[in-house]
């Protein structure tokens, strides 16, 4: 359990950072990304795929937990 607190705090932390630290120094990250600039490649596309990583990464530690607690030792 502690482990997957401490998944859940760390995926805590990502989501803060995507959500509110990089829109709030946009301008600040002045720099190209596909042919865009960074503030306007994130708004449109990057915030789902980050959004979209963070749902994928909050399962991974679910599962493993999920499965160490439903094992059966073999006889």
């Amino acid at each position: 359990m502690r482990s997957l607190t401490a998944a859940r705090l760390g995926l805590l932390a990502l989501w803060m950072a995507g959500a509110w630290a990089v829109p709030w120094f946009a301008r600040d990250l002045d720099f190209v990304v596909r042919g865009w600039p960074f503030y306007l490649w994130w708004a449109a596309q990057g915030s789902i795929l980050f959004s979209i990583a963070l749902c994928a990464l909050s399962v991974w530690p679910v599962s493993y937990t999920h499965l160490r607690a439903h094992e059966t030792p073999e006889h």
